[in-house]
């Protein structure tokens, strides 16, 4: 979590690398919105992280238990350029 929050590609890539899967979904300790690393990435304006997890299979518009894609949190946190990568990366504006 502190590798995404702190957008540090290379630390992250490392789970994934070695088997984490990139859509999964998990709590944590503050919450119980089974959100997935993208949409930590997004919520975060975790650029890098974001395209890493693209480039791994991760799906562009999964929802947490509240029904927010990535984009939904990328927008709601003001981080526009995870917004902006997440629209040319073709999620669903709808």
């Amino acid at each position: 979590m502190k590798e995404i929050k702190a957008d540090n590609e290379e630390n992250s890539s490392l789970y994934f690398d070695h088997g984490l899967d990139v859509n999964l979904q998990f709590n944590t300790r503050a919450s119980y919105e089974e959100k997935t690393p993208m949409h930590f990435a997004a919520e975060f304006g975790s650029v890098k992280v974001l395209l890493a997890l693209i480039s791994r299979g991760a799906g562009v518009d999964p929802l947490d238990l509240q029904q927010r894609t990535p984009l939904t949190l990328a927008i709601e946190n003001n981080r526009f350029a995870c917004a902006r990568s997440l629209i040319e990366l073709g999620s669903d504006i709808e």
